[in-house]
């Protein structure tokens, strides 16, 4: 199963095919054990698929505000240690640093990812 994410009008204005496609290249080589991965991505005259790991748990979001689980003190220790793992990653290890705004998502029942299906990205030099 995957998660497919539809590319809106907006996001292609603000920036050119070429560059968005150089990002998602990017995005397509960044794997960690907890990053949501971008498995790959389609243009047909326009238009963008974007394909996800599936994350079958939902977000971080959907478990505080939907009751979906009660959440624990150490609940709390293990998203924040394993979103910080992540994003440590992206900052320090992937090659080009990926600086971007994350979303927490609830992949499998031990494991919480970092990721952002809305796909703005900042390049560090750093």
């Amino acid at each position: 199963m995957w998660n497919v994410k539809r590319v809106n009008a907006t996001r292609k204005i603000q920036s050119n095919s070429h560059d968005f496609e150089a990002e998602l290249k990017v995005l397509c080589k960044a794997h960690h054990a907890h990053l949501v991965n971008l498995l790959g991505y389609y243009e047909e005259m326009g238009e963008w698929l974007l394909v996800y790991e599936f994350m079958p748990h939902g977000t971080l979001h959907g478990h505080l505000h939907g009751g979906l689980v009660k959440v624990s003190w150490n609940l709390w220790l293990k998203v924040a240690n394993q979103a910080a793992q992540g994003i440590e990653y992206l900052h320090k290890d992937a090659s080009p640093k990926i600086i971007q705004r994350y979303q927490v998502f609830k992949g499998h029942p031990a494991r919480w990812n970092v990721g952002n299906l809305g796909c703005r990205l900042w390049f560090s030099s750093v």
